[in-house]
C-alpha cells in the first residue's frame, strides 16, 4: 500500500515539484486529509484489482477517480467552501463511482445486459443500470459509504452524482461539486461538459450562467490530469 500510495502522489496528478520517497513527506507535501483518502482508496481498488474482473480495466477507473478527486477540490476551493468541505469534495470525488466495482465482483454476468441496454435505448450507463437492476452503482457505493460511517452530504453526493435535482437538497455544496467534477473528468471544459450536466438543477442553485465561461476548471495546472500519465 505504502508503494503504490508513493507512486500515486509522484504521479503527474499532483503535479509535485519535487520527487516524493516516504510517506512522511507525503504528508507534510499534501496533508493528513488527502493521504487517508488516497490511503482508502488505494486498499479498496487493490481488492478488487487482486479479484481479477474481466474485460475491466481498474486502473482506468482509479484515474477517473483521482481526476474527478482533484477536480472536485479545485472547484470547492474556487468556491470558498471551507478546509473541511475541500476535503470531504476529494473524497467524494475519489469514492464516487466505487459502486462500479461491486457490481461488477457481484454481478458481472450482468454487465452485458446492462451494455446492451445502453445502446438500444441510447441511455446513459446509471439509466441503463436502474432499468436492468432497479439501481444504480451510484445508490449502491453511497450505501456502502453509509455503512461504513462516512459523513451523510458525502453519502448523499455520491448517491446523486448523476442526478443531483432528485436530492431534496438545493444548497451548493459536496454534491453540486462532484457532478461539475464528474462531468468535466469524462468530458472535458465548456459545451461538452454540459451534456452529462443537470442544467435545470444548476440553474436553479443559479450558477448555470457560469458554466459558458469555463466555470467548471480555471487552473492550467489541473489540465495535467487529463494526462492520465504516471
Amino acid at each position: 500500500m505504502s508503494a503504490k500510495l508513493i507512486q500515486l502522489v509522484n504521479s503527474a496528478f499532483f503535479g509535485l515539484p519535487t520527487r516524493v520517497s516516504s510517506t512522511v513527506r507525503a504528508v507534510n507535501l499534501l496533508g493528513l486529509e488527502t493521504i487517508k483518502t488516497l490511503i482508502l482508496t488505494v486498499k479498496i481498488f487493490s481488492q478488487f484489482d487482486r479479484a481479477g474482473l474481466p474485460c475491466y480495466s481498474i486502473s482506468s477507473l482509479l484515474d477517473h477517480s483521482i481526476s474527478t478527486g482533484i477536480f472536485a477540490r479545485s472547484i470547492a476551493a474556487q468556491e470558498d467552501l471551507g478546509q473541511n468541505r475541500i476535503d470531504e469534495a476529494f473524497m467524494a470525488g475519489m469514492l464516487h463511482d466505487i459502486g462500479k466495482l461491486i457490481l461488477l465482483d457481484k454481478l458481472p454476468e450482468r454487465r452485458l445486459e446492462i451494455s446492451d441496454a445502453c445502446n438500444s435505448s441510447a441511455c446513459c450507463l446509471w439509466e441503463a443500470e436502474q432499468n436492468v437492476l432497479g439501481t444504480t452503482h451510484a445508490q449502491i457505493g453511497a450505501y456502502l459509504m453509509g455503512i461504513w460511517g462516512l459523513p451523510e452530504s458525502l453519502v448523499e453526493a455520491i448517491a446523486f452524482h448523476h442526478c443531483p435535482s432528485r436530492c431534496s437538497n438545493r444548497s451548493f455544496g459536496t454534491l453540486t461539486v462532484i457532478h461539475l467534477a464528474n462531468s468535466a473528468e469524462h468530458c472535458g471544459y465548456g459545451e461538452k461538459s454540459t451534456k452529462r450536466l443537470d442544467l435545470s438543477y444548476l440553474e436553479e442553485l443559479g450558477i448555470g450562467d457560469r458554466l459558458s465561461a469555463n466555470y467548471i476548471i480555471k487552473s492550467d495546472s489541473i489540465q495535467e490530469v487529463m494526462s492520465h500519465a504516471y
